[in-house]
């Protein structure tokens, strides 16, 4: 724990990444819908789910960018709000993790 902001600014590491490479796409329908949208690997394969765009379900998307229907294993321990704040994460690139103990 930090006595005062100063001393968290001085012990904060801040990373910076470039974008190097463009994410490859593939239009692949929602595997609950139906509807066909572009898929690219969200987060570079580190947390594999993305919600639809149309209907909003959750689905899992495999290495080879094929999508899957979440298992009922993964509905019970994925929260469909991680999903989307993992989204937003990836589209902003920004993040701010805080550990309290």
């Amino acid at each position: 724990m930090y006595s005062s902001w100063e001393e968290l600014e001085r012990n904060i590491e801040v990373k910076s990444d470039k974008a190097t490479t463009v994410k490859k796409l593939k239009i692949r329908s929602c595997p609950y819908c139906g509807v066909k949208q572009a898929i690219a690997m969200p987060l570079d394969g580190i947390f594999p789910y993305l919600n639809c765009e149309s209907c909003k379900h959750p689905f899992f998307v495999q290495n080879n960018l094929f999508v899957r229907k979440l298992t009922e294993e993964e509905e019970r321990e994925i929260p469909e709000a991680w999903i989307r704040i993992v989204e937003d994460l990836s589209k902003k690139k920004v993040a701010v993790v805080l550990k309290f103990e």
